[in-house]
C-alpha cells in the first residue's frame, strides 16, 4: 500500500494520470459489457428482425426447369435499405472523399452546412449561389446516396439571414416563398428529403411574424412541386422523455392547424453517460409523433472515446428497434464537424475511431445479411435478410453458378406473401 501512495504522490502526476486514464478505459468496458448484454438486448434483436428484416424465397431450376436440390445460396447484402448517413462539412467530398471507404455502411448524406439559407444568399438582391451544392448532389448521386437537403426556413430568427427580419411583411412572405420555391424547383427528382420548417419547438418567429398561413401554403406548395419527396418538420433535442412529450403535443398541433409535413427530422447532441432504461422508457413514445421520423444531425458523444461509444451503442439499438425511424444521420465524420472530440467517427489519418468501428460493427456485421444455405429437395431456400439491395448466387452440385442482384423492400411485391427469386439457366 505504501508503493502506491509513493507511485501515485504529487509528484507523479504523468503517472497518475496515465493509471485515471486507464481505468477509465476499463470502466468504460465493463460498463458497455453489461450494458449491452441482458433480456432488453435480445428484445431489441427481435423487434429489429421483425422490422427491418423481410421473408425471402428462392427457387433454383436446372437447364430443364427442375428444382435444384443442394444447391449451395449465397445470399450477400450490398446496401441497407435504411438510409445512414452522415452532414457533408462545408469542404464538400473533396475534404472526406478518401475517408469514406472506412465507413462503407454509409449510404446517404445531408447537406445541411452547404444549403443553410445565408451562405446560399448573401443579400436579397443577390442571385442564391448553388454551385457548392450542385457539385455536392452531383457527387453523391454519382456514389448513389440518399441526399438530404437540411433545412430550408426555420422558426429561429438567427439561423435565417439576417437580411431577412429586416423586411416588412409582404416582402418577407415573398423572400421566403421565392426562396422555397426556387430550391424544390431546381433540386426536385435530385434530393430525396428536405427539412422545410425546423426549431419550431422551441421558437415561433415566423409564425409570430406571418402566421399560420404562410407555413401551411409552403408545404402544400412543396407537395405540389415535389411530391415524391420527404418534406419534414425539423424538431431539434426530443430524444428525452419530457422534451419528446412536448415534441408529440407540437407535432398534433401543427396538424391540427392543416400543415401537412410527411416527415419528422430530429437534430439531436447527447453526451454524459446514457442509460438504458431511461432511453427505451422515452423512445417508446417515439411512434406517437406521427408518420415517419428522421434522426439527424446526430451527435453522440461522452468523456472519452470508450464512452462516447458506449452511449452510441445505446441509442443505435433502440432507434433501430423503432419501427417509425426511417433514417439516422451523424453531425459529422471528423474532427472538424463535431462539437465533442469525442464524438468523432474517422480520425485525421482516416482510421475508424471507437465509435465509428461501433457504428461499422453493427451497421455492416450484426445488422448485415451475409448467409449461404442449402436448397431443399424442390429447390427451395428459404432466408430473413435484412431491406435492401443483395447479390444473390446459386452453386449447382455440378459447380455451375447461377445469380442475380436484387433490391428487397420490407413488404413483399403484390399478391406474395414474400419476397421470391427464381433463378435458372439462360435459354440456349
Amino acid at each position: 500500500m505504501k508503493q502506491w501512495t509513493l507511485i501515485f504522490s504529487a509528484s507523479s502526476a504523468p503517472l497518475r494520470f496515465v493509471f485515471l486514464f486507464l481505468l477509465s478505459v476499463l470502466f468504460c468496458g465493463i460498463l458497455r459489457a453489461q450494458n449491452m448484454t441482458g433480456p432488453w438486448v435480445e428484445q431489441l434483436n427481435q423487434r429489429i428482425d421483425d422490422i427491418r428484416k423481410t421473408d425471402l424465397r428462392v427457387i433454383v431450376l436446372d437447364a430443364e426447369g427442375k428444382p435444384v436440390s443442394r444447391a449451395a445460396v449465397r445470399i450477400e447484402q450490398i446496401s441497407h435499405d435504411f438510409p445512414l448517413g452522415f452532414v457533408l462539412g462545408e469542404g464538400g467530398f473533396d475534404a472526406v472523399r478518401d475517408k469514406l471507404p472506412a465507413l462503407a455502411v454509409l449510404n446517404a448524406v445531408a447537406l445541411d452546412r452547404l444549403t443553410a439559407w445565408s451562405r446560399l444568399q448573401q443579400n436579397p438582391l443577390a442571385e442564391p449561389d448553388y454551385a457548392a451544392v450542385d457539385e455536392a448532389v452531383r457527387e453523391a448521386r454519382q456514389l448513389g446516396l440518399h441526399v438530404r437537403w437540411g433545412g430550408l426556413l426555420s422558426a429561429d430568427a438567427a439561423r435565417n439571414p439576417d437580411w431577412l427580419s429586416l423586411m416588412d411583411k409582404p416582402q418577407m412572405t415573398a423572400a421566403i416563398e421565392n426562396h422555397v420555391i426556387d430550391v424544390l424547383q431546381r433540386y426536385r427528382g435530385e434530393v430525396d428529403a428536405f427539412d422545410l420548417y425546423t426549431h419550431s419547438l422551441d421558437h415561433q418567429w415566423v409564425t409570430d411574424q406571418l402566421g399560420d398561413a404562410v407555413i401551411r401554403r409552403l408545404y402544400d406548395q412543396a407537395h405540389a412541386i415535389a411530391p415524391r419527396a420527404a418534406l419534414a418538420l425539423g424538431l431539434e433535442n426530443c430524444l428525452t422523455e419530457t422534451r419528446l412529450r412536448k415534441a408529440i403535443e407540437h407535432c398534433k398541433d401543427m396538424r391540427n392547424r392543416f400543415v401537412h409535413f410527411n416527415q419528422v427530422a430530429i437534430e439531436q447532441r447527447m453526451g454524459g453517460v446514457l442509460l438504458q432504461r431511461q432511453l427505451a422508457h422515452g423512445l417508446d413514445l417515439l411512434g406517437e409523433l406521427g408518420g415517419d421520423v428522421v434522426i439527424g444531425p446526430l451527435e453522440v458523444g461522452g468523456s472519452s472515446a470508450p464512452a462516447a461509444a458506449n452511449n452510441l451503442e445505446t441509442l443505435l439499438r433502440i432507434l433501430f428497434a423503432c419501427d417509425c425511424v426511417r433514417g439516422i444521420y451523424f453531425s459529422g465524420l471528423t474532427i472538424d464537424d463535431v462539437a465533442d472530440p469525442n464524438a468523432t467517427l474517422i480520425d485525421n489519418a482516416g482510421h475508424l475511431t471507437e465509435p465509428g468501428q461501433l457504428i461499422a460493427g453493427l451497421f455492416g456485421s450484426e445488422w448485415w445479411t451475409n448467409l449461404t444455405i442449402a436448397t431443399d429437395e424442390v429447390g427451395n431456400a428459404y432466408a430473413r435478410p435484412f431491406t435492401g439491395t443483395h447479390r444473390i448466387t446459386a452453386t449447382l452440385p455440378d459447380g455451375s453458378t447461377l445469380r442475380t442482384t436484387v433490391y428487397l423492400s420490407k413488404s413483399a411485391p403484390p399478391g406474395l406473401a414474400q419476397h421470391i427469386v427464381l433463378l435458372e439457366p439462360d435459354k440456349p
